[in-house]
């Protein structure tokens, strides 16, 4: 029985090592892998398997120096990328490649401002590039840039019409839509594809930014309510909304938002304590607070509560914590405790968060305290 388990991990190892070799000395697996990682956007790893390639002519050349091109692309490398698209094409271009070779040249010639060399290459290539959805967001692309937008807009609604299952050409139209001031359209369009498009939460977060930055706050609201909608653990949809809420006034609603962010992320727990603080929910603000687990962001956030409501008895009683961590750095907490110990009559503890304030704007302020607070220890009963 021992011998025959020994056979078997022998027969393991040889195998394994057999089976590793074919795998690092297949260099067409290294294509499909640099076109895997490409597609993944790790373009960094997939600079690391096209340069171990070591002789082009090993591999499929053709290929292999239209992913090079696409990958200079990707990396905004346009000169590169046309050079390398040049390299594939001389090296004789498989069916397969053709389309994704002419995609990619016409996009970086756009990128370079070469208007007229990709013009001539989509109009000689129209054939072959007019059977996939890129073709009609390519020359899209060109007729706007050239300021031919009459074209532009009758070739994306015929790829749209064409691919209508495709969403980067719908996403093409709103974006158009937006940036030539059509707003309104911009957004009748949007309501009307988001049922059936795939649009990601980040998706239409930035499309609501755009419109808060235009000032289009009500569309902004309803747009980030949409992203809200598909993910209430993204924290960039919550800021955004929040953002949203502020500026429009609902300062109530970017509280609710905050709120139900912390529930995934306690660590969005003062921001929502003190955007209920803002919309004068103050109970409600102290039960988050009292869920901060930070006692020095918890402690602060009582005290600015207390603060709030002019309750120098809970500050008072809060004082001797904030000795014990971060905020007897905080001159503002010092100087805010100093005050309510004299407010509420104890006059022997003022002195202990006076004394490390020297912060040039608090100074005189602290001066003027220590000063009538010693008047007072001396006839206490003048203070009371």
């Amino acid at each position: 029985m021992k011998n025959c388990i020994v056979l078997l991990f022998i027969i393991f190892l040889t195998l394994s090592h057999s089976i590793s070799y074919a795998i690092d000395d297949n260099e067409l697996d290294k294509l499909s892998l640099a076109s895997l990682l490409i597609k993944n956007e790790n373009y960094a790893r997939a600079s690391g398997v096209l340069g171990s390639i070591k002789d082009p002519h090993d591999v499929q050349t053709d290929r292999y120096y239209t992913l090079l091109g696409v990958l200079a692309l990707k990396q905004k490398q346009y000169k590169k990328a046309i050079e390398n698209l040049l390299l594939a094409e001389k090296s004789g271009v498989s069916d397969s490649e053709k389309v994704v070779l002419e995609e990619t040249i016409v996009k970086a010639l756009i990128k370079l401002k070469k208007y007229e060399d990709a013009e001539k290459r989509l109009v000689n290539k129209k054939n072959i590039l007019k059977t996939r959805p890129a073709y009609y967001q390519v020359t899209a692309s060109l007729y706007f840039e050239t300021k031919r937008p009459e074209l532009g807009w009758d070739v994306l609604n015929e790829g749209i019409k064409k691919f209508d299952h495709v969403y980067a050409l719908k996403k093409q139209k709103w974006f158009y839509l937006f940036e030539n001031g059509l707003y309104e359209q911009s957004k009748d369009f949007l309501l009307a594809i988001v049922p059936s498009a795939p649009l990601s939460s980040l998706d239409l977060i930035k499309m609501a930014y755009r419109y808060r930055m235009k000032g289009l706050l009500k569309t902004a609201s309803i747009v980030g309510e949409m992203a809200w909608l598909k993910s209430q653990k993204n924290i960039e949809v919550a800021k955004e909304l929040a953002r949203i809420h502020i500026e429009s006034g609902q300062v109530m609603a970017a509280a609710s938002v905050f709120e139900t962010l912390s529930h995934t992320y306690p660590r969005f727990r003062l921001e929502a304590s003190e955007l209920w603080r803002k919309a004068g929910h103050s109970t409600h603000a102290l039960n988050i607070a009292n869920q901060i687990t930070d006692e020095s962001k918890s402690l602060k956030q009582k005290i600015t509560l207390a603060l709030d409501r002019s309750d120098f008895t809970t500050i008072a009683t809060l004082g001797p914590m904030t000795l014990r961590n971060d905020l007897k750095k905080n001159e503002d907490i010092q100087y805010t405790i100093a005050y309510a110990q004299f407010m509420t009559g104890r006059f022997n503890y003022v002195e202990r968060y006076l004394k490390n304030i020297s912060r040039s704007d608090l100074f005189n302020k602290a001066l003027a305290l220590r000063k009538t607070n010693i008047d007072c220890m001396e006839e206490e009963w003048s203070c009371l």
